[in-house]
């Protein structure tokens, strides 16, 4: 699936100011925006000294049974391979890839179980 071009802006040139790298992240993120209803997950973060205790994934998992529960499909992106198998291992299946600035993001969607 291919985004709408008029949702699309320019890519910013090497010299953009951070409004610019903001504003294009942007309109790339709601190019790749789910079209039907969804629950947008993120941005979710575990602080470095607390990482690898779980604590991410019971966090991911209770939100994961309350979309179960209402039976809503959930929409997140990331850039990070190692993020990608953390939401894979959730349920979440990666729909689309694409470039953003120096990283590729990918848009991960997760139907009710």
């Amino acid at each position: 699936m291919l985004p709408p071009a008029s949702r699309l802006v320019a890519a910013p040139p090497p010299a953009a100011t951070d409004l610019q790298r903001f504003w294009y992240s942007g309109s790339v993120m709601a190019a790749h925006d789910l079209p039907e209803p969804h629950c947008h997950v993120g941005p979710v973060g575990v602080e470095p000294g607390f990482q690898g205790r779980r604590m991410g994934g019971a966090a991911m998992g209770l939100l994961c049974d309350r979309f179960d529960q209402r039976a809503e499909v959930a929409w997140l992106e990331t850039d990070k391979p190692e993020n990608v198998r953390f939401y894979v291992a959730l349920g979440f299946d990666v729909v689309e890839e694409a470039p953003m600035l120096s990283a590729t993001f990918c848009f991960m969607r997760r139907a009710p179980r």
